[in-house]
């Protein structure tokens, strides 16, 4: 695990899309941006005991973020930003040790249930890599969670780092949306087929309407309903 996020921070180190830039465009937003109804709700589960976790590693992380696909209402995610120098072997391993102990405890789901998370598990970070992060992206995690983080995502412990992201561009946008828009079939299939009324309602009534919106009409939606 250390050696694969020495060098995915490598490479977010020196990843750059200077032609992306070049010909970016900016999208427009859909009006008011109004925060999820269960914003409140989604960080109070989770909140008290990424607190504690933090507090412990006080030395070795330096924020806790929440995160969630722009249009959703259960697809929330935690991120845990190491210090800046933090050495390769002993004091990341202290980090993860520290996450397996509490999400392996008997009381794990009652202090972090799985309610609104999409990932109960924190994704864990190097600050170059945080910094990254509006560059990469898959089926599970568009890129437009740049633009939640900017609007509404939630400090849940330690310093406010969003102004360290980088705006993503018009390209990365677009291939990300396509990503989005391909992986529709499997995650509305896996909903029903997983009895995940939840999920099911986010594809149907959040990431269907926002992604025509991106494609269609260079619009982003940073908020669901």
């Amino acid at each position: 695990m250390q050696l694969a996020i020495y060098e995915v921070d490598s490479i977010s180190e020196t990843s750059e899309c200077p032609g992306d830039v070049e010909r970016d465009s900016s999208f427009q937003s859909t009006g008011k941006a109004i925060s999820p109804e269960n914003l409140t709700d989604a960080i109070a589960s989770c909140s008290t005991a990424v607190g504690e976790i933090c507090s412990h590693l006080s030395g070795r992380v330096q924020s806790a973020i929440l995160g969630c696909v722009p249009a959703t209402s259960f697809d929330y995610r935690i991120y845990l930003i190491l210090r800046d120098g933090l050495g390769m072997r002993e004091e990341q391993v202290e980090v993860f040790r520290a996450i397996r102990e509490m999400y392996s405890a008997k009381d794990s789901y009652r202090r972090i249930p799985n309610t609104y998370l999409r990932l109960r598990h924190p994704t864990v970070l190097t600050p170059s890599m945080w910094r990254a992060s509006s560059r990469w992206y898959h089926a599970l995690r568009p890129v437009e969670e740049f633009f939640f983080f900017t609007r509404h995502g939630a400090i849940l412990w330690g310093n406010d780092l969003r102004q360290e992201l980088t705006r993503p561009s018009a390209a990365d946008v677009i291939r990300s949306a396509a990503i989005a828009v391909s992986d529709l079939r499997n995650g509305i299939w896996g909903a029903v087929h997983d009895r995940r009324p939840r999920q099911l309602a986010d594809a149907l009534l959040g990431r269907i309407p926002a992604l025509w919106l991106l494609l269609a009409q260079s619009t982003h939606r940073h908020f669901v309903g």
